[in-house]
């Protein structure tokens, strides 16, 4: 759904040639985790879990679980994790962010979203979008849950943030 006059009204200003946009119009794929469980096995293909995802890195820690190539297949048979991809938590918690590595093959666990940069979007830019504070405070007041607050994945696809021009968002994240 495109930004109403309205609803751009009420955002604050940003630079002269910058745009608010919507997740879902300036990814090439937004993509929702299988929600069930994956069966663990000792080795195999990493499954990343939301305490997988800190402060903008994923975590290969001792506590990482893995999963078969059958079950990779099946988890993954919507959109296959690729390097350059963010993973976003929807819950548990909400709102971390990180970069899928190079040479780096995942299987994505529950509550975690794919996002997929598009051809106006740099993959860096958008994770830093997605930890900026404006970012999280329209996280929160749309996140639902009266224990543990959650983004349900129609929310995540309708989040606001602001897109530059790619020298832009390359100076941002370098910056950052």
């Amino acid at each position: 759904t495109p930004i109403s006059e309205d609803e751009a009204e009420s955002l604050p200003s940003i630079p002269q040639g910058w745009v608010w946009t919507r997740m879902i119009e300036s990814c090439e794929t937004v993509v929702d985790c299988h929600n069930k469980t994956a069966p663990y096995q000792a080795s195999g293909i990493p499954l990343i879990r939301t305490p997988c995802i800190r402060d903008m890195q994923l975590n290969f820690d001792e506590e990482i679980r893995y999963v078969s190539e059958d079950t990779y297949r099946y988890w993954s048979r919507r959109c296959p994790p690729l390097p350059g991809d963010i993973l976003f938590t929807r819950e548990a918690p909400m709102g971390e962010a990180a970069i899928i590595p190079e040479g780096k093959r995942i299987c994505m666990g529950q509550r975690i979203m794919l996002l997929r940069p598009g051809k106006l979007l740099s993959a860096k830019y958008l994770l830093c979008a997605t930890q900026a504070p404006f970012f999280k405070a329209i996280s929160d007041k749309v996140a639902v849950g009266t224990g543990v607050k959650h983004l349900r994945v129609g929310d995540v696809e309708r989040l606001i943030f602001p897109i530059c021009s790619h020298q832009e968002q390359t100076e941002i994240s370098d910056r950052l």
